[in-house]
């Protein structure tokens, strides 16, 4: 018998043949009608028996003879048709033998195919006679004829063949498949029949009008069953209920009325607690068609009955066959009207799944086979609406067999794995869906897993210990295993197949799409398992409750995992598993919870278990007991059904009196539900035990002497309260119990069909009526975390076993594929540890630890590695370092075979690595690995080395994305590690890596910086390894892929990439112990600088810090090597460091760094020089430039100005002259923001590290030695910083106060020496500076002397004190001193370009001076040590004073007021300054006088030291004098009351000299005669004056 798929695709072809034949048949004329019908008539009417056939010949002639003169149309009108065909279906009818049916058959089917006769079954009752007439031929020959005119009628546009009409025509076209014995017959009968199926269905999908409504009534299954009687329906029965059929059309139609009614308000036909799926509306008569065809096809696969004797009826057994083939071509090309329409659904429910339920337990293989089949169509296609059927029928169809590990029926279970192989191949979303809707379902069996375990059972084969009923091969066993591993491989696959395109991965390249990509092309060519998924289908209620798909799935997944861990611990200790749910919050607390949650879990939990649990005495237990038994409506339910529908969820426990509390708790709970029944609850009690007893008694075997009927009523006498039950009663119950065992629901013999029917008929049933039955299709691949922690685990162990034990190519080669497949999955999802698992698993099935064990099948794992490194490279992430430890295993084996050297050690010439290390790289045991591995070089040369360059050549962009390039980077340096710190050291992966750098330099900068990233610390710890070689070989390679970086990568500004490229260069150049490594690195420096100079920008960096770390090298020729490439630099490259001004800044940290060498003072001293050729190649830049190049002279100038610092003399000073040098040189290109820049970060620096060393001097923290060095260096930076302010004052001048700041910051200093510089420096700048001053300039130097002045007031104490404060107050004494001469060389040479404004602001300066010496000159308390020149200070600020405003009183040509007020000034500063000297003097001569004299006179004192110090005041009591003359003789006159006294008072006193006396008489004679004398007249007072005189 041809296979159904084989049939289905001949007669789609055969039919899509018969429709370009009719429409490539050109119109009939009414000629070639009449050629056509006449010969036909003649040919019946010649063949007709006069005698038999009268009627029919002469209705023959009739037409023939009336034929010429009709006005025949084309197509038929009605009377024409009823003309033309009355003669051919009278022949048909007639039963004359094929000489008459023949013509006649041929010759309706030529008028059907011509389209001539129209018609429709349904309103031409001219129609319905024909085919009538047609299928009551029942002619042994003319069955091909009415087939051929039968499905030409089914097939053709112009009759409408519909309803019963067409019911009979399928009807008909099965009896002559049935009855014909040719083959030629039967074969044309089913594809006959196939063809008309098609032509319905797709005619049904394709008709979208909706002129009337048929609804379908839908009968229960059970009900049907029980009709039939339980078992199968006669043929002759099922094949004449064509009007029965009709019959239930016409009540569509009547309760279409009724069921539009019930949809109006709402309600729901519901028969006790399960809703019957009642009337639906289709829309069409051609739907109406399909159902009665589907229907009908039902009823035929389910006629024969289910036992051995289905055997002797080989036409039922065809009949069943034939149908179930048309049922499983119309699953397989259902269109999607058909999958999705609710009518049909229920359709399928309840006429197919009950046909299924009888089949799939068949003894028959190829009913079991089509079953199968129809089962995998369900699944693949119209799974979405039979939810629970599937929940039932894979466990029965599919799980039953694959789990039956002990009696194994081979043909079973390799049609199941056939079928299941093709399912799960079919398409990739069964699988996701299956787990989703019941795997995560708590009320639903977990299909996915048992399936997987299942599998690896099979896989597996029957343990050795367990004994098997059913014997088989051992070749028979071996194809199950392989069988089962394939389905396992597809499981696998179809999970990575779904993932891909939920994740829009390309399966040929292994990435993701990108959006563009994802074209329309991409959904057509899914457009029909798109609509398997989607149609018909709500989404999930916590996605439109705001919850996501994969949160949803998760909590699912979760709660299931929790309730299934809870009722593996019921089923082992129930008090703990009720406490665990109960802790969890999966059952509440209550007793009546608990119950609920027995009841509906019956059938997961043990049922022993859940009777000892019901049984148990505590407290808890009885609550829930009660409730158990409470839930239970016994109410008009005959006490032994009561009975046995209370003990179908658990079982009684063994002890007594559990059992009593249960019976106890049930009798009551009857009695309750039936008042009337017994006359008391003992009454139920007791005979509750006794029918338990009986079914024992009557139902086990072990039982041999069985109670009787007798027995059983005179054990239950008197128990109504002292009477007898009635006898009739009793006897009832006994003979219900004898003909029905009381048993649970799963208490089914499975290895009986009938029994194995019934327990499928009732989970089926229970399953239907379930509420929770809503299918959600699966969209999220976060489903795949859970089914893969599902699976991995035996996949990997089912996969791992018959590849190590077995050598057969096909299991190989089934085995890597799902290693394949699971890596795939596992490294996509990113489930690490999963991942790490497979792929650890199949390296080491390479063998190349053991070289000596490789086969034939190692070769095949090394080539699936490599395929996976090709295709999920970018989902490996750390599992690239299993890889790449396994290449470089093979690499080194390989080598090995090939006799080659070391691979490191031929890196190198011998020379060469003798040059810098004599131990570069060990070759201790390579002699016996040669000899190990020489016998496995032939295996290994199967595998091309493309194949292995191909795993490295992938990381380019094409292939290895952006992130798993890094984690391919990140693995291959580690591995490199590994072989580099290995005993015999290797550079394979270390060369890799260099090539994986060179090849991957065009990606993204971010990508590529992360890259470098981990290729930067690579380079960096092999650069400082101990191995000369490997470490020469790192920083040579570091320096091509430098050199091509820098030429292909263009570094933009601002970007500092380059920098980080060259990294390694500097960590290598300060942490290597190796003379070789640095030197080597300077080389490289070089000649990167040499070839790629120009596009070097942020790159400087690294290149400067190189040199400066060879700056302190030990060694002089890396010293010396690096000189010289800076010397190469600022004659040769000057212009390409200074386009950045960072790079320029470490350009000169470089130079600087090269001035501490301690090699050598030459190289600090080159240093230095090149500091200075730099200030001069950057000074000669082009005009244009040089305002670029001003940013460059700060770091230059800061650079010089550090080396100030150093401790050498001779570079400390040259440091000095080449700073002031380059200033006063190139100074005119400053701008005032730069010269402000300059001061801020150059100079003042120098002071402020000097004012930090002074502070140690004057602590006396510093030797002498290093004050006489800081002296000299202050000194000569103070005098040449006035010389800069001095020359470039035009462009310093607003600086002029920070400078003047800066030289009176170091007059505070209690430091003679920094203060006399600082004073002359000061004066330098005065002297110098003082012509270009305006009136605003000599204000701000006037208010820092006044500052200056203040901070310096020294403060003597009164009682003796330490030397060193002392030594302060004498050193602020004489800094005063040495700023009062300064400030009057400084008047006396620029007086006129002083105003009298600014003359009088120096004054208030400078007088508070004076007037302080003076008080301490005037105090004798003061213990002054050392005598400080308070008086000299005293007389030259005095003298300065009365200078300043003399010169203002004679010179100034102000206004009057102004020298009325200078005058006055004057005239009270001449009045202090004799005060003073009269003080002194008058002070002496006291002390000379004895005590108690009265002196009348004064007298000159004796001590020398007194006259002194007279003596030096003299002058300044002469020049006060001298102020006086000068005066005006208004002043002189107005001021003479108070200067006559004085002037009295120095007449009387001793002078150290006589120029006193000559001043004083000049003063009396110019001065105060003629005043006197002018006034004598007018003043009286006067006159006393001159009297007493």
């Amino acid at each position: 018998m041809p296979s159904p798929g084989n049939k289905s695709e001949g007669i789609d072809s055969s039919d899509d043949s018969q429709k370009s034949d009719q429409q490539a048949s050109p119109p009939l004329s009414a000629f070639r009608l009449q050629s056509m019908i006449i010969p036909v008539l003649e040919l019946i009417t010649k063949s007709s028996s006069w005698r038999k056939h009268s009627n029919l010949a002469s209705e023959c002639k009739s037409l023939i003879e009336k034929f010429p003169t009709l006005s025949i149309t084309i197509p038929f009108s009605r009377s024409d048709a009823e003309i033309v065909l009355s003669p051919f279906i009278s022949a048909v009818s007639s039963s004359s033998g094929s000489k008459i049916i023949d013509p006649a058959l041929n010759c309706i089917q030529n008028l059907i195919s011509f389209g001539v006769i129209h018609g429709d079954s349904d309103s031409d009752g001219l129609v319905v006679r024909l085919i009538d007439a047609v299928c009551e031929c029942e002619d042994d020959g003319t069955d091909l004829l009415v087939m051929k005119t039968l499905l030409s009628a089914v097939t053709s546009t112009s009759l409408g063949i519909h309803g019963g009409c067409l019911l009979k025509i399928v009807k008909t076209s099965h009896n002559l498949y049935l009855r014909s014995q040719s083959i030629v017959n039967q074969t044309t009968a089913k594809a006959s029949m196939i063809q008309m199926l098609l032509v319905v269905f797709k005619r049904m999908e394709s008709d979208s009008s909706a002129a009337s409504d048929y609804p379908i009534i839908i009968q229960d299954g059970e009900e049907e069953q029980e009709k039939n009687g339980g078992g199968a329906v006669e043929s002759s029965v099922l094949l004449n209920s064509t009007d029965r059929d009709i019959l239930d059309a016409k009540y569509w139609e009547i309760s279409i009325y009724k069921t539009a009614l019930e949809e109006r308000k709402g309600g729901d036909m519901v028969v006790g607690s399960k809703e019957i799926l009642g009337v639906r509306r289709i829309q069409s008569k051609t739907m109406n068609d399909t159902f009665l065809v589907f229907r009908a096809l039902c009823r035929f696969s389910n006629v024969s009955p289910i036992n051995k004797d289905a055997l002797e009826d080989p036409k039922q057994t065809a009949g069943k066959i034939v149908a179930l083939e048309l049922l499983k071509i119309i699953l397989e090309s259902a269109g999607p009207l058909f999958r999705t329409n609710l009518s049909f659904m229920a359709v399928i429910k309840q006429y197919l799944c009950m046909s299924l339920l009888k089949n799939t337990t068949s003894p028959l293989m190829v009913v079991y086979e089509l079953s199968c089949s129809i089962f995998t169509s369900l699944v693949s296609r119209f799974r979405h609406g039979l939810k629970a059927e599937i929940g039932v029928f894979f466990p029965m169809i599919i799980l039953r067999v694959l789990e039956n590990t002990p009696q194994p029926n081979f043909q079973n279970k390799m049609m199941v794995l056939e079928f299941l192989e093709k399912l799960i191949s079919a398409d990739s979303q069964i699988l996701a869906d299956i787990f989703i809707n019941y795997d995560c379902d708590v009320k639903s069996s977990n299909i996915f897993e048992r399936m997987v375990n299942g599998l690896i059972k099979t896989a597996q084969g029957v343990p050795p210990s367990v004994a098997t009923t059913t014997p088989i091969t051992l070749q028979d066993q071996s194809a199950m295993k392989l069988k089962a591993i394939r389905c396992l491989v597809e499981i696998i696959k179809s999970m990575g197949d779904w993932m891909d395109r939920q994740l829009h991965i390309d399966p040929n390249l292994r990435h993701p799409k990108k959006s563009d990509e994802l074209v329309l092309e991409d959904i057509d060519s899914e457009s029909d398992n798109c609509v398997d998924r989607t149609e018909g289908l709500e989404p999930h209620s916590d996605i439109t409750n705001g919850i996501s798909e994969a949160e949803s799935l998760e909590q699912r997944r979760a709660y299931k995992l929790e309730i299934q861990e809870g009722i593996n611990l019921f089923n082992r200790k129930p008090k703990k598993g009720i406490d665990f749910l109960v802790s969890t919050k999966k059952v509440g607390h209550s007793p009546d919870e608990i119950a609920t949650f027995l009841i509906r879990n019956d059938s997961l939990l043990n049922k022993t278990l859940i009777g000892d649990y019901l049984g148990e005495g505590d407290e808890l237990s009885i609550n829930v007991m009660h409730a158990y038994v409470d839930s239970f409506n016994f109410q008009d339910i005959e006490f032994d059904e009561a009975i046995r529908l209370f003990l179908q969820g658990f079982r009684l426990p063994g002890e007594a009196q559990k059992i009593d509390r249960i019976m106890e708790k049930f009798a009551e709970r009857y009695c309750k539900c039936n008042p009337k029944v017994f006359s008391s609850a003992d009454t139920a009690y007791v005979l509750a035990y006794s029918i338990i007893m009986l079914n024992t008694d009557a139902h086990n075997p072990m039982v041999k002497n069985k109670m009787s009927e007798d027995d059983f009523i005179k054990n239950n006498q008197g128990i109504d309260d002292g009477k007898n039950l009635s006898e009739d009663y009793m006897r009832s119950l006994y003979e219900r119990i004898l003909g029905n065992e009381i048993k649970m629901k799963n208490d089914y013999n499975c290895n009986d069909n009938d029994s194995l029917y019934r327990m499928q008929q009732l989970q089926c049933k229970e399953k239907t009526g379930s509420s929770e039955s809503a299918y959600y299709p699966a969209t999220d691949v976060v489903a795949l975390r859970f089914m893969i922690d599902v699976c991995w685990a035996p996949m990997l162990a089912a996969f791992s076993i018959p590849l190590d034990q077995s050598d057969d190519e096909v299991v190989i080669s089934i085995c890597l594929d799902g290693f394949c497949a699971a890596i795939h999955v596992t490294a996509v999802m990113n489930m690490k540890t999963h991942r790490d698992a497979f792929v650890t698993s199949l390296i080491k099935f390479t063998s190349l630890h053991s070289s000596g064990d490789i086969k034939q099948k190692n070769i095949a794992v090394i080539k699936a590695i490599t395929t996976i490194a090709d295709k999920d490279g970018n989902y490996l992430q750390q599992a690239w370092e299993l890889i790449l430890n396994f290449v470089s295993r093979f690499e080194r084996l390989q080598k090995s075979g090939d006799g080659m050297k070391s691979p490191g050690a031929s890196l190198f010439g011998l020379s060469q690595i003798e040059q810098y290390s004599p131990t570069a790289i060990r070759k201790g045991s390579y002699s016996e690995r040669h000899a190990t591995a020489s016998g496995t070089t032939s295996i290994l040369d199967q595998i091309e080395p493309s194949k292995m360059n191909q795993i490295f050549t992938a990381s380019s962009q094409q292939s290895l994305n952006n992130e798993a390039v890094v984690d391919f980077v990140r693995a291959l340096c580690k591995v490199s590690m590994e072989e580099l710190q290995s005993p015999d050291p290797r550079i394979f992966c270390l060369t890799k890596t260099v090539e994986i750098v060179h090849c991957n330099m065009n990606r993204i900068r971010l990508v590529w910086s992360s890259i470098w990233h981990v290729i930067s610390d690579f380079f960096v710890s092999v650069g400082c390894s101990e191995n000369l070689s490997i470490a020469i070989f790192a920083m040579d390679s570091l320096r091509q892929l430098s050199m091509k970086f820098l030429q292909e990568r263009e570094e933009l500004d601002n970007y500092k990439f380059q920098n980080e490229f060259m990294k390694p260069f500097v960590i290598v150049m300060c942490e290597s112990n190796s003379v070789e490594i640095r030197e080597l690195i300077i080389r490289c420096i070089s000649q990167i600088l040499m070839t790629r100079v120009s596009h070097v920008k942020s790159g400087w960096k690294s290149v400067f810090m190189v040199l400066s770390a060879a700056s302190h090298d030990e060694y002089k020729i890396i010293t010396t090597l690096s000189l010289e490439i800076i010397e190469k630099i600022i004659r040769e490259y000057f212009n390409y460091i200074t386009t950045e001004t960072t790079s320029f800044a470490y350009f000169v940290d470089c130079l600087i760094a090269f001035t501490y060498s301690n090699l050598n003072k030459d190289i600090t001293l080159s240093a230095i020089g090149f500091l200075r050729f730099s200030a001069l190649k950057l000074a000669t830049e082009e005009e244009e430039e040089v305002h670029r190049n001003s940013h460059f002279w700060l770091p230059l100038l800061i650079g010089i100005s550090g080396l100030s610092f150093d401790s050498r003399q001779e570079i400390r000073t040259t440091a000095i002259e080449i700073l002031f040098e380059t200033l006063r040189s190139h100074g005119h290109l400053f701008s005032l923001h730069l010269w402000e820049r300059i001061f801020e970060s150059v100079i003042f620096p120098i002071f402020v590290h000097r004012t930090e060393t002074e502070n140690q001097v004057c602590n006396g923290h510093v030797q002498e030695e290093e004050e006489w060095v800081y002296e000299e260096t202050c000194t000569m930076a103070l005098q040449l910083i006035v010389d800069v302010v001095v020359n470039f004052y035009n462009s310093t001048n607003p600086l002029l106060k920070t400078v003047v700041d800066l030289l009176t910051g170091f007059m505070r200093k209690p430091h003679k020496s920094l203060a006399m510089i600082s004073i002359s420096s000061f004066i330098r700048l005065m002297s110098n500076a003082v012509p270009f001053f305006t009136e605003e300039k000599w204000v701000e130097v006037i208010f820092s002397i006044k500052e200056i002045v203040n901070a310096t007031l020294p403060w003597p104490a009164s009682e003796p004190v330490s030397s060193s404060a002392a030594a302060a107050v004498g050193c602020h004494a004489t800094i005063q001193l040495m700023l009062i001469q300064a400030m009057m060389d400084i008047y006396k040479l620029h007086n006129p370009r002083l105003s009298v404004k600014n003359t009088l602001l120096l004054f208030e300066a400078l007088h508070p001076v004076a007037k302080h010496a003076c008080n301490i000159n005037s105090d004798e308390n003061l213990q002054l040590q050392d005598c400080p020149p308070f008086l000299h200070l005293e007389k030259e600020s005095y003298q300065i004073c009365l200078t300043l405003l003399q010169t203002v009183v004679t010179t100034t040509t102000t206004e009057g007021d102004l020298d009325e007020e200078v005058e006055l000034q004057l005239v009270h500063l001449c009045r202090e300054v004799l005060q003073v000297y009269l003080h002194h003097a008058k002070h002496q001569q006291l002390l000379l006088l004895p005590p108690k004299s009265n002196p009348s006179h004064w007298l000159i004192p004796l001590g020398s030291g007194n006259r002194k110090e007279l003596t030096t005041r003299e002058p300044l009591v002469v020049s006060t004098l001298h102020s006086i003359c000068e005066l005006g003789e208004s002043s002189v006159r107005n001021n003479l009351t108070t200067l006559f006294p004085l002037f009295a008072d120095l007449i009387s006193c001793n002078h150290g000299s006589s120029e006193i006396r000559a001043a004083l008489g000049h003063t009396l004679s110019t001065c105060v005669g003629p005043v006197l004398l002018h006034s004598c007249s007018s003043l009286p007072q006067l006159k006393l004056v001159t009297s007493t005189t």
